[in-house]
């Protein structure tokens, strides 16, 4: 008996506000009924609604005269104050209920009842959070937290608006309408168990599904990540937000359409990226720290298990990395690291789950026509070969050499300042003109690719020149900084971990490399940071600012256009379709190297007639927009006329 009373002491606010809820639930009931079966006619859809919204406003009066007084036992004497921010939190909480209804039924076809059940719960806490922090807190405590946190997290804030509303524009390209008609349930995340001709991703599958099916899901899911990678930077770095955007807005654009606007892409390497910067910070965190925490641990859990249902390489990887700081923690600490331990058990469950797939079977015994990797030593060296030359060093190395030039820049500046504190120094001086003039020759050849400087055997020498100049670049890092940092290494240890499984497999493309690139640029701002130099930065923040807002309006300018383009195709699809038109001329969108798989011009022809329910006689024909535009689409509009 005393342990309910004290019970009760503790929770006696939640309790009173739980015996409210379900009173205010029956006010609403009660109206509702009353006012359907006296005054108004619930066959007419107008009155019903009145009914509906009557019922709700004397529900919500109800509950804020009750949560004042008997619930929360507000002092304050501004009643109209505390009532305008009540009936404004049960409006926003009214539409979140409105979006998350729409979005798990409408969208992701859940069961009706189940999704209200879940959805209210969540609604539940939100009132009383609400509620209790913001309308009936006398201290202002929330809006002080509300005012602080706007100034902590204001261009966090801004690059996700930003990214919310850019991503607004990019179009479904791609297998993305593949996945569009896939529906989430227990049986499709069964079928990716067993279907071949999937992947065992089943995590990052499961994200595709729920991008695919709403633009506004997508955009809210696209810039909580992006700007929690900024975020992460941001604060490991404490550099100015300006310099992140501008290095991520001059990412390559085959890497861009791939990882960013292709949402398929998005889901796996965009996540996967976000997924390995959290494990790593918490690996990072925990060096030092052996204390065994339950809830960071279980999170690690979580996190790693997950982490490792998105892509193959990064799986690969985690394993073998969280084996390895186990390893190195024992032999440090000559005692284990718990936390270590539970978070490389989360890795390997979620690694055995993935590789169990039949389709790595397939893929292993050759046959897996789609993917493919080496099993004979002869293939196995042609492999690396090619993927080293058609992929990794393109997109590791020369579309990305703006870094290594901003890398090797703050590298002799470091050099230059330190070097009577600094041995072999003639030696260090000869690697950075090798690393300068094959620099120069990546640069030159980017202006003119088919320059021949080596006649037939340029291609050869091509290669050595980049395995030399990465080979160098390591050792220059080991050769200046030597001890001075160990977080050095260590970004360069899980750049080549990452890079290492991509030798080996096929097909690897530019969106394996968007991890890649972000791990550079956390790269670049660690080399900086540990130089520790003292720059005026004043006037080149200027220029980089202008640089900044440029690009962005550049690339809003851009998939603006290819917006509206994408529009006017499918209502010229429509309109044909409803004219009796089978053989429909389309336009392919305008600035195609910036969407991955622009045009349904193969089997995704079919996915399309699926979901927009267009007979299969139907066949499209493509032409270029301006050619469209003239000859079918203002002819169009004349006809109309």
């Amino acid at each position: 008996m005393n342990i309910l009373l004290n019970l009760f002491k503790k929770y006696n606010e939640i309790i009173r506000y739980i015996i409210i809820g379900f009173l205010t639930t029956l006010v609403s009931l009660l109206s509702y009924y009353f006012l359907i079966t006296t005054i108004l006619n619930p066959y007419n859809s107008i009155q019903l609604q009145i009914a509906n919204v009557i019922s709700w406003v004397l529900a919500v009066s109800f509950a804020f005269v009750t949560n004042k007084k008997i619930v929360f036992r507000s002092k304050r004497k501004s009643f109209t104050s505390e009532a305008i921010k009540f009936f404004a939190s049960r409006i926003t909480t009214l539409l979140i209920d409105m979006f998350f209804m729409f979005l798990t039924v409408t969208i992701l076809h859940f069961n009706p009842a189940s999704a209200k059940l879940f959805v209210q719960f969540i609604i539940l806490i939100l009132n009383y959070l609400l509620s209790k922090y913001f309308v009936f807190d006398d201290s202002d405590l929330f809006s002080k937290r509300i005012v602080f946190y706007w100034y902590r997290n204001k261009e966090t804030i801004c690059v996700a608006l930003f990214v919310f509303l850019l991503s607004f524009l990019f179009p479904y390209s791609g297998d993305d309408w593949t996945w569009r008609l896939e529906n989430l349930s227990i049986d499709k995340i069964i079928e990716f168990s067993k279907n071949i001709n999937l992947n065992g991703r089943y995590f990052g599958n499961i994200i595709v599904i729920f991008l695919t099916k709403s633009k506004l899901l997508r955009g809210i899911i696209i810039s909580i990540i992006i700007s929690s990678i900024f975020k992460i930077i941001n604060n490991k770095f404490k550099i100015h937000y300006i310099y992140i955007i501008i290095l991520f807005l001059l990412i390559p654009l085959d890497i861009l359409r791939q990882s960013i606007v292709w949402t398929s892409g998005f889901a796996n390497y965009g996540l996967s990226t976000l997924v390995l910067l959290i494990i790593l910070c918490g690996y990072q965190k925990l060096w030092n720290n052996n204390k065994f925490k339950v809830n960071y641990a279980i999170l690690m859990f979580l996190i790693s298990f997950l982490g490792s249902l998105i892509i193959e390489n990064m799986t690969i990887f985690m394993i073998l990395f969280a084996l390895f700081i186990n390893v190195i923690s024992i032999i440090k600490y000559k005692k284990i690291n718990v936390n270590y331990v539970i978070s490389f058990f989360g890795t390997l469950s979620g690694s055995i789950i993935m590789f169990t797939h039949p389709v790595y079977l397939n893929v292993f015994n050759g046959k897996d026509t789609y993917r493919t990797m080496t099993t004979t030593s002869e293939s196995f060296f042609y492999r690396i070969f090619d993927n080293y030359v058609n992929v990794i060093k393109v997109f590791a190395l020369d579309k990305v050499i703006l870094l290594f030039i901003l890398m090797l820049l703050i590298m002799f500046a470091y050099f230059f300042k330190n070097r009577k504190k600094i041995t072999n120094n003639n030696l260090i001086t000869g690697l950075f003109i090798y690393e300068y003039v094959y620099v120069l020759y990546i640069v030159i050849k980017r202006f003119n690719p088919n320059w021949q400087i080596f006649l037939k055997y340029t291609s050869f020498f091509e290669i050595l020149m980049s395995l030399l100049f990465i080979l160098l670049f390591v050792i220059l890092v080991l050769m200046i900084y030597k001890k001075k940092d160990y977080n050095l290494y260590f970004i360069i240890a899980c750049i080549f971990g990452l890079l290492a499984p991509l030798f080996v497999v096929t097909p690897i493309g530019a969106r394996n490399f968007f991890m890649i690139y972000t791990l550079e640029i956390i790269l670049l701002f660690e080399l900086y940071k540990v130089s520790n130099l003292i720059l005026n930065l004043e006037y080149f923040e200027k220029i980089v600012k202008i640089a900044t807002i440029t690009l962005l309006l550049y690339y809003v300018n851009v998939y603006s256009y290819i917006t509206l383009v994408n529009y006017r195709r499918y209502e010229y699809i429509k309109q044909s379709i409803s004219k009796g038109q089978t053989n429909i001329v389309v336009p392919e969108l305008p600035y195609n190297e910036y969407v991955w798989c622009p045009d349904f011009n193969d089997y995704r022809a079919e996915d399309i007639k699926n979901l927009l329910k267009i007979p299969h006689e139907v066949t499209f024909v493509f032409t270029d927009y301006d050619d469209w535009k003239s000859n079918y689409y203002n002819n169009k509009e004349e006809k109309d006329d």
